[in-house]
């Protein structure tokens, strides 16, 4: 195949796995040789059942090798009939040579797997391909997926062959697990800037024979890069961060390497190594838990943060991180607008928001650890992930944290947390959302009874003594005179004494009965002057529901001044147990959110959102708040309601529908209306609905 200007050779083999790889080298000779026979660019095409990790490796390596032609670009059969296809039902000019050309030239870094491969023809030939692009998606979703179930696998099996070596704590294997990890994705990133990646078994021999006999050479290639991470301005590693010496470089060449090079380059998939090695760590820690408690769905992040439309000045924040995904798809969506923008100066504009404007924080160290890796190798030159609560994040800095963001997005921890057992009382006083039983109520009431049984008792007293007054010895003594001396002698009968004593239990029931009616008094002035005294009651609550005080602190006040009046503060969209919405239990943090936030959406999740990754149904909502900017204010704007029930995978990992994208569709229709809605800065519901056909 060839033209005046390029030559091709088209390599075809039938042959699978290894032995498709034995043909590497005739490929390179066949190629190097037409290259002795023409003065035009040569370049390869090698077409094969399925291409292997190994081979698109090697054939990265060599690409990178030469500057102008002699590059191959691998083809399974999948991808060589798409572009037949594409080539032959259209006309020779609409797909340009040179467009085809540049695949070689610029995108054969990033070479991962024959699914990216496919992604790339349709990136840089087919991309008007609205049904292609579908299709790629779901294929892609779908594999990766796969790919981290067995990732998980082997992730164990590398850690457990470091407790076979003796590294047997808990923290000790983890921790050079997380460093191994590290590494591989330090080394893909340094591939693509066109340096050579010395985590591959041929690079790394060739490093190890370079320094010499030494045999830990991988403890060496790690504090370099440690070293290369707090030079850049990163906190990921700590000086005492190493290695364990338990193991040396043969067992890097002999179990962990072989492992990494059966799959393709992790920076250029979804794949979430970072998250597998979450998912590795919670099991070993013995945790009762699954990845989907942790992690949300790729799907779901996704269309949160769509719903949130981010601008490049935003300030996000996410106290509940995890891996950080929410951030690292929120830097996603701020270089892409920004790149789409007419901004001058993008590039300064981009590197400083990555390192200055998205923040996360974790309890764990571990799990920060990798959250700031994660952070790293998408390109945060700074890494703002806190190893702390992230419902106390003002610990750590008052002035960033007091009102300081834009945005937050989150999927806070959807069991309870115990807030007694874990807070002081300074966090228990002064968080709103927290169920309180109203002392000062509590108090009137008890007086209240108080005195009312006083009362009661003084009725019955008196009927009593109705009825002793009905006695003719009593009616006498009360009709005679006290100097009447048959009066004297009667005054002596015991119905008289019990007459008396009962007069004198009536008087001081009288003195009790106003004493309590002045503190009932007291009491009921300090409720009406809203002076009352609240104490918390219980012991847990629902991530969801505990994160919304904090969350409401960190917010700013005021995020575009210039907008509609309940959309200028900042923003809140969480993950939250549909328990929250609308159960008694939880009545008191509804007024909470009434107070402070403008509801401005509520999306129910199926119950199945979170089975593909946990094999646990949770019920759940997305919900979506702007903060009010006084909280006197009363909503004037409907709420968006929707229910997805198709997330883009079912309950076997499998694609399936997506609804999301409808649902963006239809709630973006329901912003545009209510914003069409305004007379100035005055809602009419009126318009609105006129608008909405209701």
């Amino acid at each position: 195949m060839f033209n005046d200007e390029f030559h091709f050779n088209i390599e075809v083999t039938q042959t699978t796995k290894s032995s498709a790889d034995r043909e590497y080298p005739a490929i390179v000779e066949h190629l190097e040789d037409s290259k002795t026979r023409t003065n035009k660019k040569c370049f390869c095409m090698y077409v094969s059942p399925e291409t292997s990790i190994r081979m698109i490796n090697e054939i990265k390596r060599f690409n990178s090798s030469h500057e102008d032609d002699l590059k191959i670009l691998p083809l399974n059969f999948d991808n060589i009939n798409l572009l037949l296809d594409k080539f032959t039902d259209n006309v020779v000019d609409a797909y340009p040579t040179n467009d085809f050309i540049n695949i070689f030239y610029s995108r054969y870094l990033d070479f991962a797997d024959d699914q990216r491969i496919k992604k790339i023809l349709f990136e840089e030939l087919f991309s008007s391909d609205e049904y292609l692009k579908k299709q790629i998606d779901d294929e892609e979703t779908e594999k990766d997926l796969k790919t981290q179930e067995l990732l998980i696998n082997d992730l164990k099996s590398i850690e457990d062959s470091l407790r076979s070596l003796g590294i047997a704590t808990g923290s000790d294997a983890i921790d050079n697990l997380i460093y191994f990890v590290f590494m591989k994705l330090f080394e893909e990133k340094r591939e693509k800037d066109g340096n050579i990646n010395r985590l591959t078994l041929d690079n790394f021999k060739e490093y190890k024979s370079f320094h010499g006999d030494n045999n830990k050479m991988i403890h060496e290639l790690f504090k370099s890069i440690k070293n290369e991470t707090i030079s850049g301005g990163t906190d990921i590693f700590q000086e005492g961060d190493n290695f364990s010496d338990g193991f040396d470089d043969d067992f890097v060449i002999d179990t962990v390497i072989p492992i990494f090079e059966e799959y393709p380059n992790f920076i250029d998939t979804q794949i979430d190594i970072l998250g597998a090695v979450y998912e590795v760590l919670a099991q070993r820690a013995e945790k009762d838990v699954k990845i989907g408690q942790f992690f949300t769905p790729e799907n779901v992040v996704d269309f949160i943060v769509k719903l949130s439309d981010l601008s490049y000045q935003d300030k996000v924040l996410d106290p509940a991180c995890g891996t950080g995904r929410f951030l690292v798809k929120s830097m996603e969506q701020m270089e892409s607008k920004l790149k789409n923008s007419d901004v001058r100066n993008k590039d300064e504009i981009i590197a400083e928001f990555k390192s200055s404007q998205l923040y996360g924080s974790d309890i764990d160290n571990g799990i920060s650890k990798i959250a700031k890796m994660n952070m790293w190798i998408h390109g945060d030159g700074k890494s703002n992930i806190y190893k702390h609560d992230g419902l106390t994040l003002e610990e750590c800095d008052a002035d960033l944290f007091n009102h300081g963001f834009d945005v937050v997005l989150t999927n806070p921890p959807l069991g309870n947390l115990n807030y007694i057992k874990n807070y002081d009382s300074d966090f228990i006083n002064n968080n709103e959302v927290l169920p309180r039983v109203n002392e000062t109520k509590k108090a009137y009431d008890a007086q209240k009874k108080r005195l009312d049984t006083h009362v009661e008792e003084k009725e019955e007293m008196l009927n009593e003594l109705k009825i002793l007054e009905e006695n003719e010895i009593i009616k006498k003594i009360i009709s005679s005179e006290d100097s009447d001396s048959s009066i004297k002698e009667l005054k002596k009968s015991n119905e008289f004494k019990e007459y008396k004593k009962l007069k004198g239990k009536i008087k001081r029931k009288d003195k009790t009965i106003e004493n309590n009616e002045l503190k009932l008094n007291d009491i009921k002035a300090k409720m009406l002057s809203g002076n009352c005294e609240f104490k918390v009651k219980g012991t847990t609550m629902k991530g969801g529901a505990l994160f919304l005080n904090s969350i409401n602190n960190y917010l700013k006040s005021e995020r575009i001044p210039t907008t509609r009046p309940e959309w200028r503060g900042g923003i809140l969209i969480s993950i939250v147990d549909e328990g929250i919405l609308n159960t008694e239990d939880y009545s008191d943090v509804r007024k909470f959110m009434r107070k402070n936030f403008y509801i401005k959406a509520i999306i129910s999740l199926s119950k199945d959102t979170f089975v593909p990754i946990s094999n646990t149904a949770t019920k759940t909502s997305i919900l979506f708040l702007i903060k009010k900017q006084d909280i006197q204010a009363k909503q004037q704007e409907p709420i968006f309601y929707a229910y997805v029930d198709k997330v883009g995978l079912d309950t076997k990992g499998k694609t399936c529908e997506n609804h999301f994208s409808d649902i963006l569709e239809e709630y973006n229709e329901f912003k545009n209306d209510i914003f069409d809605s305004y007379e100035e800065n005055r809602f009419n519901k009126n318009t609105f609905e006129l608008k909405r056909g209701i």
